[in-house]
């Protein structure tokens, strides 16, 4: 099997000048790549040879939907990210950083230029011969900026629908209680407004983020006080909502993930997501498994948005964890 990080082509350099997707075909295996320059016109996401221009141009569209779906990497003598599709599938690796700070300036910079809508250029592959024949320029197209993704899910019965919106670029979501128009509205001009007009900073919340300690405990329902378990082991994640938290429980909604961290490499594995209502306990859970974790040190780490009039609290909780055999 081919090393992932033979897949690309690393040493190509961009010549389109500018912020762009840049898109050739290699001579030596006869594949479509594509490049996406940074500002100075370097490139700073390369991607794996696809067979053909469309194939190539739905990856195109894969990474300004996942753009979001950013995964930052430690394994060799300077970081650097990827990106994930939704099914966890690899599909662009960035170039090398000299530390973390410039690797996270050049993320931010990145989707901000992906956000206000970017072009596709062509460079030309190289000959040994003049060629007779221009080469004709692919359509330029912009990312679908103002595109969302609007459900609603039954969660049973005597249960009101939980509707779903997410903005597909960044892969930014929210979660809302029926068919709550103002709720959709407001998520919609987070996004939709001239870029010229948005702030360039993170989303704030009504009120700062809560830090808890994650609490765990067994697919039976004991609790578990010790930080040594088997990576074949199966949890249950619980956040429980203080009483601040937990007003109007009945109004609210949520988002929750959790993954754990590599104390090791540095990589970041989502374990469990769910989203719905939260319970008149108080109380959200959330299975995981850890098969999916080699033994080692991790921190085990729960993000939870609480949804309810528009406002969002985070909720934040840890928990050292070592896995063994």
């Amino acid at each position: 099997m081919t090393p992932q990080k033979d897949r690309y082509h690393l040493e190509r350099v961009s010549t389109g000048g500018k912020s762009e997707f840049e898109t050739f075909k290699s001579e030596k295996d006869h594949l479509h790549y594509f490049h996406f320059n940074d500002e100075n016109g370097q490139a700073l996401l390369y991607s794996q040879g696809y067979k053909d221009p469309r194939s190539r141009n739905a990856g195109i569209a894969s990474v300004e939907k996942n753009a979001g779906r950013i995964e930052r990497c430690f394994d060799g003598d300077c970081p650097y990210f990827i990106i994930r599709a939704g099914n966890k599938l690899e599909i662009a690796r960035s170039r090398e950083f000299a530390d973390t700070a410039e690797m996270d300036a050049a993320i931010d910079r990145m989707q901000r230029d992906l956000l206000a809508g970017v072009a596709i250029g062509t460079t030309p592959a190289a000959v040994s011969h003049p060629a007779s024949v221009a080469p004709k320029p692919e359509t330029s197209r912009q990312p679908s900026r103002y595109r969302f993704s609007l459900e609603w899910q039954n969660r049973g019965q005597d249960e009101p629908l939980l509707g779903v919106i997410e903005y597909p670029m960044t892969g930014d979501k929210t979660t809302f209680k029926g068919i709550d128009t103002e709720a959709i509205g407001r998520f919609v001009a987070k996004f939709a407004q001239p870029v010229s007009a948005k702030k360039q900073t993170s989303p704030s919340f009504a009120v700062p983020p809560t830090t808890k300690e994650l609490v765990l405990a067994s697919a039976e329902g004991a609790l578990i006080g010790e930080n040594l378990l088997q990576s074949n082991t199966a949890l249950e994640v619980r956040i429980n909502l203080n009483a601040g938290e937990a007003s109007a429980l009945s109004e609210v909604t949520f988002m929750a993930k959790v993954y754990a961290r590599s104390l090791d490499s540095g990589d970041k594995i989502v374990l469990a997501e769910q989203q719905g209502f939260v319970t008149d306990s108080g109380e959200i859970a959330l299975p995981v498994q850890l098969n999916k974790l080699m033994p080692g040190t991790y921190r085990l780490v729960s993000d939870v948005d609480l949804h309810t009039d528009g406002r969002i609290k985070r909720l934040e909780a840890s928990r050292l964890m070592h896995l063994v055999a």
